[in-house]
């Protein structure tokens, strides 16, 4: 599974992207405990996320596939 951080969460990981080899699809949020787990300063991202698969949003309940592209997002902030 290829994952994607993008803004806060790639400077707090230290990772723009990461493979991670699943054999049995998990829900997006088991997903992000496993990653909590691997890179514990994640757990310093207090804001709420939204999670993407192949390029579209989806819920934390979501199935995801061990071949999926997922991508966490941070709120965004712009003006």
């Amino acid at each position: 599974m290829k994952i994607l951080f993008f803004a806060q969460l790639r400077e707090v990981s230290g990772f723009s992207e990461l493979e991670l080899r699943l054999s049995d699809p998990v829900s997006a949020r088991e997903l992000w405990e496993r990653l909590q787990q691997m890179l514990p300063r994640l757990r310093e991202i207090k804001v709420p996320l939204q999670v993407a698969c192949n390029q579209e949003l989806v819920g934390w309940e979501t199935r995801l596939n061990p071949q999926d592209e997922v991508a966490f997002l941070p709120p965004v902030s712009g003006g």
